[in-house]
């Protein structure tokens, strides 16, 4: 019975799924309020349209491909499980984005304009593939995180362009177990890899009086210190 019903579970969200995704350039969206869970190894393609979240999606291990842009709303989480996501356009999160053990890929399938991130997102595996020398806009300051593996691969001619949204510092943070493939890739001068923002340590002074009280303790010291050669 418990079977029976899982699995009638299953296909009931997958038949809900396929009605809100129509067969060309469709948008799959989570309301506000609701929550699905894709099945099991299932597979769904948006055939270039737009995934918003604005309630909660877990992936588990599904994959959702040929996506123009993901949209997380400020009350939208998407749970990546072990999924894939594969995306061609720009990645808004203002919500949650749980990374689990997924990735994310954005290529050039659906789309060669420029990629934008905006929001803080924390991924597992993060994969840019491109190979038409696009600009990846990067939200400025410390927003984006890669645990896992970071893959930038841009076109031998025509590179992989990162740039930071207004012009400000940008840097994608690697956890300490990430790793970087990196190839045909230009950074900006202003965009980082790796490495955060080193706030200046200031080196610790005396005032007049620690200094006077020390002086006077290394005089005793070595006063002392010449009496005892003298009596020696």
């Amino acid at each position: 019975m418990h079977l029976l019903l899982y699995y009638f579970r299953h296909v009931l969200l997958t038949a809900l799924f396929l009605l809100l995704i129509p067969p060309a350039h469709a948008n799959m969206l989570i309301p506000d309020g609701a929550s699905f869970s894709l099945p099991a190894d299932s597979t769904f393609d948006l055939s270039c349209g737009v995934l918003d979240v604005q309630g909660g999606l877990s992936l588990n291990n599904a994959e959702v491909s040929n996506i123009m842009n993901v949209d997380i709303a400020s009350g939208g989480q998407l749970d990546g499980g072990d999924g894939i996501i594969q995306l061609s356009g720009n990645w808004q999160n203002e919500g949650v984005f749980n990374p689990g053990n997924g990735t994310v890929i954005i290529d050039d399938s659906c789309s060669t304009s420029d990629v934008v991130f905006s929001g803080n997102t924390v991924f597992n595996n993060l994969t840019i593939i491109d190979n038409g020398g696009r600009s990846i806009f990067l939200p400025s300051g410390r927003a984006l995180t890669v645990n896992g593996t970071l893959t930038l691969q841009g076109n031998g001619t025509t590179p992989l362009q990162l740039l930071s949204n207004d012009g400000s510092q940008a840097t994608i943070i690697l956890g300490p177990s990430a790793q970087v493939i990196r190839n045909n890739v230009n950074l900006a001068s202003n965009v980082q890899i790796g490495t955060g923002f080193t706030p200046a340590v200031a080196i610790p002074t005396l005032g007049l009086l620690p200094l006077a009280l020390l002086a006077l303790l290394l005089a005793i010291v070595a006063a002392c210190s010449l009496r005892q050669r003298r009596l020696a």
